[in-house]
């Protein structure tokens, strides 16, 4: 499953698209996370429930990064089932998906449609969501490793 997945990506990610043609409930999220400065979108989408295409980004950034944002998603108490899972692509570069285990696991029922028009509107709330906690934890990686270390007198 998880090489169908990345085989999708990596040939999603092939051309990079404008930001007139991201799809538009994951836009602010793809912007959100470019904005930081310390993370590169290579690849979105929105989740079509029709097409049975679950949401995801997939995108490049440093391991110190991706750590603190699975960090905040597993320690955040939003309840977001949302997760991030390192994939080398074509050039054996690592790069990070960030996406939810539940709406990927409908998006193999054969009812993949019910279930993406019966959740479109937790899937767009967290979409949302997801923009401010990532931005946190980015921020929060930045200030702790720009912090100059203070050696601690023996006295």
């Amino acid at each position: 499953m998880w090489s169908e997945i990345f085989r999708h990506y990596s040939l999603r990610a092939s051309t990079k698209r404008q930001y007139s043609e991201i799809d538009p409930k994951i836009k602010p999220l793809v912007e959100t996370l470019n904005a930081t400065g310390r993370i590169e979108t290579i690849a979105s989408c929105q989740g079509h429930g029709a097409y049975g295409m679950p949401p995801y980004v997939y995108f490049k950034c440093t391991e110190q990064i991706a750590s603190s944002i699975e960090r905040r998603l597993r320690e955040s108490g939003a309840g977001l089932d949302w997760t991030i899972q390192g994939l080398f692509n074509q050039d054996f570069e690592l790069c990070y998906l960030l996406y939810s285990p539940e709406f990927h696991e409908r998006s193999e029922s054969i009812f993949v449609a019910i279930h993406y028009l019966m959740s479109r509107k937790k899937l767009d709330a967290e979409l949302l969501s997801l923009g401010s906690h990532i931005k946190n934890a980015v921020l929060l990686q930045i200030r702790n490793h720009d912090e100059p270390c203070i050696a601690q007198s023996s006295n």
